[in-house]
């Protein structure tokens, strides 16, 4: 239920920023800048879609890595193929989720000009993914604390991050970056 939630926000959010963007097309680099601050707005409406309303799954604590593939059955842990499936896709959900994090984190330390970004930004990778599963965990609605996570989620900021690093060099890419600085700079000057 929270997935299609999540999409569709997504997915009206995405028409949104397209229907933006031609309504726009003349005001030059402002435009970029306040897609991508818009776009970051629709990633965390839709991350907390998916990651806070009811799931169905039972509200439930689990601090052992990887070993909720194993099926419970009357106190003992049993292997089950459906059961494994299941925990390779919310595993490939957690990484996919986290990815936009990691892009965006990307994108923010080039544009504030940040020396050696991967260890910075995997402290703060990890203190989301943590933060994520505490205040799920805190919060009422029935959803469970998993440390698998926490390591899928990092694992997926920092591909996230491993793709921006590998495109930023891309001419069209870096033509958009330049465009939200001069955006941001304009912004400091006349305020």
């Amino acid at each position: 239920m929270n997935i299609a939630v999540g999409a569709s926000i997504f997915i009206l959010y995405g028409i949104f920023i397209v229907l933006y963007f031609f309504i726009n097309r003349h005001r030059g680099a402002r435009v970029y800048r306040s897609a991508y601050i818009q776009s970051f707005i629709c990633y965390c409406i839709c991350f907390a879609a998916l990651k806070y309303l009811p799931s169905g799954k039972g509200a439930g604590v689990n601090f052992t890595p990887f070993i909720s593939f194993l099926k419970t059955d009357g106190g003992t842990r049993v292997f089950e193929l459906a059961h494994f499936f299941q925990y390779i896709l919310d595993s490939v959900s957690s990484i996919l989720l986290f990815l936009p994090l990691g892009i965006y984190g990307g994108v923010l330390c080039k544009l504030n000009y940040v020396e050696k970004p991967g260890m910075k930004f995997f402290l703060a990778a990890l203190a989301s993914a943590v933060g994520a599963e505490f205040l799920q965990w805190l919060l009422p609605a029935a959803r469970f604390t998993d440390i698998d996570d926490v390591i899928f989620s990092v694992l997926g900021a920092l591909l996230g991050f491993y793709i921006f690093s590998r495109i930023q060099s891309r001419p069209s890419v870096r033509n958009t970056l330049k465009k939200v600085r001069l955006s941001r700079d304009v912004d400091h000057i006349v305020s």
